[in-house]
């Protein structure tokens, strides 16, 4: 399932790290969501999700568990299959991973190297009118344009949740892009294999979906129908 791209990934600027940039969104809009893997993705997108745990760790101290005492399960299935194991961490109260050890390394990885979001100020657009940015100005203050694609589901898909279990995780898909992007926009001249949301990303082109069970648990799901 492919999207309609909200951004026209070849016209974003971001000053030394445009090109990176523009790399990353165009491998996000060109995701083919929520269907079977092509033959070899799966070895190669469990390969990826691996080094994307092997290139955040480092930047979350003590918060991350490490990739030798980490349980990786792999799980194939349909979209109920899907919607079941999404439901076990978007339940109340249940382990927030995303809030955990990925902003915290984003956030660390930035201070290392002296970055504000005030830097980004100068690519910001004046209003929301362009898709050439990523962000728009308001108040001294950059406010994120949400970069994943806006999904086209079947006509005859009349599933309220099916929709909205996709929706959510394109949503998170999205925050780990503006992460990716902060991450590259502080080491412009770094390799996008250095970058640990660029390499999750990959995982997700290549039809893995990483669902962080627990601390020490990951589901990495495939879709086979």
């Amino acid at each position: 399932m492919r999207g309609t791209p909200r951004l026209d990934a070849w016209r974003i600027e971001l000053g030394a790290a445009t090109k990176p940039v523009r790399s990353m969104l165009a491998m996000l809009n060109e995701i083919d969501w929520f269907v079977p893997p092509d033959t070899g993705s799966i070895a190669a997108a469990v390969a990826l999700f691996d080094r994307y745990w092997a290139l955040l760790e480092p930047w979350a101290d003590d918060t991350m568990y490490p990739r030798r005492a980490l349980e990786l399960d792999v799980e194939f299935g349909g979209l109920d299959q899907f919607r079941a194991m999404c439901a076990n961490v978007r339940r109340p109260n249940a382990y927030d991973w995303r809030y955990g050890p990925p902003k915290l390394a984003e956030r660390i990885h930035g201070i290392v190297h002296g970055f504000d979001e005030q830097d980004l100020l100068p690519f910001a657009a004046p209003n929301i009118a362009p898709n050439a940015a990523l962000f728009i100005a308001l108040n001294g203050s950059c406010i994120w344009r949400t970069p994943a694609p806006e999904l086209r589901l079947p006509r005859d898909d009349t599933d309220g949740n099916a929709r909205d279990v996709r929706q959510w995780f394109l949503n998170n898909a999205s925050v780990d892009v503006m992460h990716g992007v902060r991450w590259q926009f502080v080491e412009p001249h770094a390799s996008l294999g250095c970058n640990p949301f660029a390499t999750l990303l990959e995982c997700y082109a290549r039809g893995g979906y990483p669902i962080i069970l627990a601390p020490a648990r990951v589901c990495l799901f495939f879709f086979d129908r």
